[in-house]
This record gives C-alpha cells, structure tokens and sequence, in this order.
C-alpha cells in the first residue's frame, strides 16, 4: 500500500544520498502510477496530496492531473478543498485541462455550501483563463450581493481576473464596487480598493465616476492613522497597515486632492515610524500618494526630508526602499519624467547621500542609485555631479563599471556646459575606465573633437603626453591615434616614434594597431617620412594577425600610389553640419518627458569591416574608421578606394529641404522629431471589424536612420499580424520612406488603440523610443 504524505516526506528527509533519496521519489511515484490505474476512489485524497508536494519539489506530475478534476467534483468537502489546492499548485490558465475544470466551478459557484463557494471562487482568481472567465462572470457578479463577507472577498478577487482576462466586461461590475465598499470588513474593502484599481487600468473613462469615493477612502484613512488599532486588525503598534496603504494607492489613482487628504498624508508622513518595516511602507506610500495628488505643494519638500532622512541608516533594506522611492518618482515607466520639473529640484539636495550609494557593497542598491543620479543630472549641476561620480566608478565591480560608464558618457555629451569640459572629462575616464570603454563612446568622442576645430590643438597636446604613460589603455590609444593622425602638424613630443613602439608591445590589440597604422601612414605624409613608414608596413605585414597584414599590405601599396597618396591621407574636413551632432537633438527641441539619453545601451563589439576594394586604408578592423575618416578628394575613384562613408556635410546646405510627400488619403499617427509615420487605413466591407493597414515612415532630418524597426502593440482582443517592412534603412528627408503592411481584427467591441515601440541607429547612438499612435481608427 501507497505510503501517507506524511511518512514520504519523513522517509525523504532521512535519505543519505541523492541517489537514495531519488529511488525513493521514483519508488513512491511507480506506486501511484499502479493505484492511479486501479482507480482505487478511498487513495485519491492521499495520492493528489502527494502528487502537490512533488510539484513542489520540481518532480512532473502532468499523469495525476485527471485525478484532481475528479477529486475537484467530488461531493465531500474535504476530498473536494484537496482537489482545488492541487489544481491550482498544478495547473495553470494555459493547461489544456483547464478547460474541463469550467463546468465543475458553475456548479460549485451555485452550491448553497459558502465553504465550497469560497473554493471554487479562489481557484477562479488564480489560475481563470479568459474562456473560463467569461462563462462565470454573471455568477460572480451574484455572488458578490451576498451577505458573507468570506465570499464577498473572495468574489471580488474573482471579479479582479475577470476583468484582468476579459477587459470588456470590466464596466459590469462598476456597481459591485459600491456594494462592496459599504461592507464592514477590512478584507472585503481591500478586495473592493483591488477591483477597483483593475477597472480604473482597464477602463480610464471610468476614473470621474469613482471620484465620489475618495472623501469617503479619506475618512476612513484618518480614522485608521488616529484610532488606536483593535485587536482584530492590530499589526504590531500599526492599525491595519494593508488597508492604509491601499487606500493611499487608490487615492494616487483617483487623483482628487482635499485639504483634508493633504492633513492625513501630512500625519502619515510625519508621525510614521521608521525603524520598524511597517511605518516605512506607510511613509514611503504617503510620498508616493503625495507626489500624485497633494493639493499643498510644500508637503512634497516635507515628503522627502522624511525619506532623505533614511539615508542615515546603514541597513540594506532600508537604503534600497529609499532609492527606490525617488526612483519611482523621477521615472514614469522606463523614462524620466522631467529634469526641470520640482520633484527633481526638490530631490537635488540628496544627490551627494545617492552617490555615495554608488560604491555599496549590495549590487541592486549601486543599481538603483545609478537610475537615480541618472535622472537628477541637468545642465546646472553637471559640472559638479560628474566628477563626484568618477570618484566612485574605480571603484566599482568589472560587470557595473562598463554600465556605469556608458551612462556617464550620455550625460556628459548631453549637459557639458562646454566643448572642453567635454573632452576633459571623458580624457579623465579613458585614463581610469579605459578597460570598460565601448567603441560606440570612441566613436562618438572622435566624431565631437572632429567637429569641433577649436579643441583639436588643445587634444593633441593632452592626448599626446597621456600617451607617454597610457601605452597599455588601449581605448585611450585608439583615440590618441586618430586625433594623432588628423591634427598633428609638428611632432614635438615623439609621438610618431612612440606610436611605433606601441604597435610592437604584446599588449597592443589587433584594433589598436588598425588605428595606429591609419595614423602613421597619414603622418608619414605630413611630416615626410614616406620611406620609413613604408619600411615599418613590410615588417608589419609579417604580424601574426590576418587584419594588421591585411592592413599593413593595404598601407604599403598606398606609398607606391605618389599621385594620389597626399589627397587619399589628407587630414578630415571639419564637419559643422547640425546633422553630425552626437547624441540627439539639442535640449530645446527635446522635451524633458522624451529624454531617452540616459537609457544608453550596453556597448557593443564591433565587427570586422571587410574590404571593398583592391585598396583599403580605414582603420583596421573597427567601426571608427568606417564613420570618422573623410578624404578631400575631388574624384569617386578616390572615394571607391578608401571604400569610407563620406559624409555628405561638405556639400552646400543653403537648399530648402524637401517636402514630405504622403501618400494619398494617408492619416498622420504618429510625429516625433526625426521621423513621421502615416497610416492608410482601409476596412473589410463585409466585416468592419477587419482593418488593412499600411504605414508610411518618413525621415525628417538629413540623417539616415539605420536599423529602424517598429514593434506595433494593440489591446486585449485585438489580433495582430504585420509583414516584414520595405527596408530597415530610413533615408534622409526627400528620399524613399519605409512602408509596412499591417492587418488586425477583433471580435469584441474594444476600440482600437495602437501603441509603437521604435528603435533606431541616429549616427552611432542606439535609440528606443516609444509612442502612442493618435486616434485615427475611429
């Protein structure tokens, strides 16, 4: 006979080893197997037990499945509460038996059992599917008018599914909310505050009619914050703290301030106790409701002293929760909400106590301390924040260092009061974060000191002398060498001998020397040293590394080329073209709410440039090449040689630009800066309720838009099914723009909404951005 649960789980524990231990699982479940095919109906409850606590414990229990739909039917209670407990440890809304289960809780939902009631309904709320939720909604909207506040509760955790799975029938329980509201239980209340919450998600439009509610959910905060608990709902010295705080939530929701609720929120905040893990949850919730809905606009600065002031303590915990508050309310989503706004002034006065975060030994504390510097740099305390942060960063693990200065790099490019401030910083973390340095931030630093004449003497001359002690910083090389090779004019340091000793160096990378042998084959031009540079590629065409003879090779047939070597090595033409511009936009034709600088991504590696043509002279294998080195040639021969991405900037810009062409009949949805996107929208006949789409991307800037996908998004309900676009390329304004076919249908009444998620290459610079597409399928 099959042991009892109890004695499996003993005999488990008392194994010795794995394998004895294994024997045992796969003993006990051959038995259950053989009692299973026997259908002996008094070890069902013993079977389906055991078959919870192996789910449990990773074991697949998919043959025993049948047996708890049978135990789940059964007329005693006890064999029925097994059977829904397992069911809803074992499946889940997307297991094809759920669909059997439907027919066993109607029946259970019209028990006059409260008991059996509660159980079916408590399966209902953890594992409905959108089928199953539908079938039951008219019974659970019955069941929450009844008189039991156990199943009141538990039909209002039902109903939140329901309107979770099945938007549509969210609106038919906006009068349940009322009856449950008006019950005395603290539970059945919360289960109401939920429903309502899940309404408001679902059903924005509703939000005004709930407002009614929020004098009574102030009340009734108040008389939580100031009574003394009893001893039903006392939770430490706190009086019922889950209903507080969901009461702060739903009152952040419904955004109607009161005089009233600023004096609660003001009570809450203050006179919370935050030593203990309760009255933090209650200060950190009255912040966030404050944020939202406070009427007096000084109880924002008094909100977040009280939270500055946990960062006096040194528990883990406690500096996270804090983070995590101002986190929450500087970002919206995964977007800062806004540099200039007050929150973020008010929220300055911490930034020291955040950077501080920076170098704490917890990984998810640095994490979240770095969202939140992120969010607070702007243009007038970037001078000062910055190198506060680099004091940190050499600090920092190898796996957040590269992180952290990607993020670092955006911010400066984004608020450097001055181009050299610019180039300063950035010089001060290749010398100490060289190792963690991406080639997209090499890229883009080499592209700003290329537009800038200016600074160009000011970089040769530190980038020089950093190069006589850097000589293993392979990035801080890299960018020495390019600038080395465009804007040295007098080589009164040694910078060409000393680049040559670099390249013999063991630790000198195959991309280091690509720069470094475009560098000395430009200066071997401007200082007259043809012969020896040319005698310097043959031995490098001997190196161990198929590139660096590939380009050594490339290098040294160049020097035979003596009508055409001074024009192909000729210094960069500066570029003063707006379109070069590093980053984004400037910040007055961005707003603050579409700031996605500080959103950089990882850096990524960058791939071989495979040669074109005969003769190839960018700069090894690398991507900076390819998008800095410009020639001044007069001829396309020259250009096919170089096999470079010649920009465009040195032509005239005096021309209008051209005009957007849409096509006919198309509808504007969606216009950021860089690009506008049309839709043509046409509807089945037959079927109104089928929609042909095609959307028209055009480019707006002079800038192509390289790698440019859109990810469409529609409600619950609605269908969705696109083609491939037309080209992934975004040409300049005037050129082709990108289309893509689009077809979706529903089968409910839902309104189609559309929402986009874009991402793209401006330059060198990845960014994502996402919208919402206007009201066109009206």
């Amino acid at each position: 006979m099959t042991q009892t649960l109890s004695d499996f789980i003993a005999a488990i524990r008392l194994a010795d080893s794995i394998e004895h231990e294994r024997f045992i699982i796969t003993s006990e479940q051959a038995d259950m197997r053989s009692y299973i095919r026997e259908c002996d109906p008094a070890l069902r409850p013993r079977i389906v037990a055991k078959l919870v606590f192996l789910n449990t414990i990773g074991e697949n229990v998919a043959y025993g499945q049948m047996e708890v739909l049978t135990l789940m039917s059964h007329e005693l209670y006890s064999y029925k509460r097994i059977g829904y407990t397992a069911a809803s440890v074992i499946l889940d809304e997307s297991s094809e038996i759920t669909v059997l289960i439907t027919h066993t809780i109607l029946k259970d939902l019209e028990s006059h059992d409260y008991r059996t009631q509660c159980l079916a309904l408590a399966l209902l709320s953890n594992i409905g599917s959108a089928e199953t939720c539908r079938s039951v909604s008219t019974h659970v909207q019955k069941l929450i008018e009844s008189n039991n506040a156990m199943v009141m509760k538990r039909a209002a955790m039902a109903a939140v599914r329901i309107v979770q799975r099945v938007p549509e029938l969210a609106e038919n329980f906006k009068q349940s909310v009322q009856k449950l509201l008006k019950n005395g239980s603290h539970g059945v209340v919360i289960a109401a505050i939920n429903l309502m919450s899940h309404i408001i998600a679902k059903e924005p439009s509703l939000i005004n009619s709930f407002q009614r509610y929020s004098s009574a959910f102030t009340k009734i905060l108040k008389q939580l914050n100031q009574s003394r608990p009893s001893r039903e709902f006392t939770f430490t010295i706190f009086n019922d703290p889950f209903l507080q705080i969901k009461l702060m939530k739903i009152l952040g929701k419904l955004k109607k301030p009161s005089n009233e609720l600023d004096e609660v929120l003001e009570s809450i905040a203050t006179g919370s106790e935050i030593r203990r893990n309760t009255g933090r949850s209650l200060l950190f919730q009255a912040v966030e409701t404050i944020v939202a809905v406070a009427n007096n606009s000084n109880l924002r600065g008094l909100a977040f002293s009280q939270v500055g002031r946990l960062f006096q303590f040194k528990e883990s915990n406690i500096l996270y929760s804090a983070l995590s508050v101002f986190s929450r309310i500087l970002y919206q989503g995964n977007e800062i909400v806004g540099r200039t706004t007050g929150d973020s002034i008010a929220l300055q006065r911490y930034k020291t106590q955040v950077v501080r975060c920076l170098n704490h030994r917890d990984g998810s504390i640095r994490r979240r301390a770095l969202d939140v510097v992120s969010a607070l740099v702007n243009e007038d305390n970037v001078e000062s924040l910055i190198p506060e942060v680099l004091d940190y960063v050499k600090l920092a693990d190898s796996e957040f260092r590269v992180e952290l200065v990607a993020k670092i790099f955006t911010a400066i490019q984004r608020f450097a009061p001055t181009k050299q401030w610019n180039f300063n910083t950035v010089h001060r973390i290749l010398i100490e974060n060289g190792a963690y340095v991406g080639s997209d931030i090499i890229t883009s630093f080499c592209k700003m000191i290329s537009n800038n004449p200016d600074l160009q003497a000011h970089a040769v001359a530190l980038l020089a002398g950093s190069l006589i002690e850097e000589t293993e910083n392979q990035a801080l090389i890299q960018v020495a060498s390019f600038v080395i090779g465009e804007y040295l004019t007098v080589d009164e340091d040694g910078s060409f001998d000393l680049l040559k000793k670099i390249v013999s160096m063991p630790q000198t990378t195959s991309q280091t020397k690509g720069y470094i042998i475009t560098t000395l084959s430009k200066l071997a031009v401007r200082l007259g040293k043809t012969k020896e540079v040319k005698a310097f590629m043959e031995e490098l065409k001997k190196d161990n590394d198929l590139d660096v003879q590939q380009r050594a090779g490339e290098m040294s047939l160049l020097m035979d080329e003596t009508d055409i070597i001074s024009d192909v090595l000729a210094p960069l033409v500066t570029n003063t073209n707006e379109s070069a511009k590093l980053v984004v936009d400037d910040a007055e034709n961005k707003n603050d709410e579409e700031d996605l600088l500080i959103d950089i991504g990882m850096p990524t590696t960058t791939n071989n440039i495979n040669s074109k043509s005969n003769i190839n002279v960018s700069s090894g294998s690398n991507a900076v090449s390819n998008n800095l080195l410009e020639s001044q040639t007069k001829g396309s021969s020259l250009n096919d040689l170089l096999s470079l991405n010649v920009s465009s900037s040195n032509a005239p810009n005096q021309a209008a630009k051209p005009a957007i062409k849409p096509p006919q009949g198309a509808i504007e949805g969606l216009r950021k800066p860089d690009y506008v996107i049309y839709f043509e929208i046409r509807k089945n006949p037959a079927n109104p309720k089928q929609i042909a789409l095609r959307a028209s991307v055009f480019n707006l800037g002079t800038v192509a838009l390289q790698n440019f996908q859109i990810k469409f998004g529609v409600p619950v309900g609605w269908f969705l099914k696109s083609q491939p676009p037309s080209d992934k390329n975004l040409e300049p304004i005037g050129g082709a723009p990108i289309f893509q076919q689009l077809m979706v249908m529903t089968q409910t009444n839902t309104p189609l909404m559309m929402k986009v998620q874009i991402s793209y290459l401006y330059g060198t610079q990845p960014i994502t951005e996402t919208g919402e597409i206007n009201p066109i399928f009206g």
